[in-house]
């Protein structure tokens, strides 16, 4: 009896974690409202941030790099996509400097952005038209309640 609720309770977690709709939304959410006053205690925040969604997205990426390899893929894109990160954030940092906060933002916005990519690459087309529409309607019910407590 013990063995099946652990069962049940891990894979609950796993497909919490896994969702990679609920991790955009999460992601989306910080990087959007993190600088300002949406959140209470911007230190808390930023606690739940660093400890929790950047270490989320970089297991995404990881998990999406060892599908990759046990499927014998080359996982030439990531490289690329690499690549052209840098090919856009050293003009920008030659430009703006490289200070903490630009260098913050460049990688909790490539976080997001691999993590987002690297598990929908390779996803049936029906899982992800799932994954993006459990997106698009969790974002929606939020910028609804966020507009009406706007215009209240």
């Amino acid at each position: 009896m013990m063995e099946k609720i652990t069962l049940t309770i891990r894979r609950a977690v796993l497909a919490v974690l896994g969702d990679v709709g609920l991790y955009a939304f999460v992601a989306f959410l910080f990087a959007s409202f993190s600088d300002t006053q949406f959140f209470m205690y911007v230190e808390s925040a930023n606690v739940l941030r660093t400890y929790i969604v950047l270490p989320w997205g970089l297991a995404l990426c990881l998990l999406r790099l060892e599908r990759a390899q046990a499927r014998r893929l080359a996982a030439i894109d990531m490289g690329l996509l690499g690549v052209l990160m840098l090919w856009i954030i050293v003009p920008f940092a030659m430009r703006f400097g490289l200070t903490f906060d630009n260098a913050e933002s460049w990688s909790n916005h490539a976080i997001a952005f691999f993590a987002i990519y690297a598990i929908l690459r390779e996803e049936e087309p029906e899982r992800r038209a799932r994954i993006i529409d459990r997106f698009c309607a969790v974002t929606a019910a939020f910028a609804f309640v966020f507009g009406a407590l706007l215009l209240y």
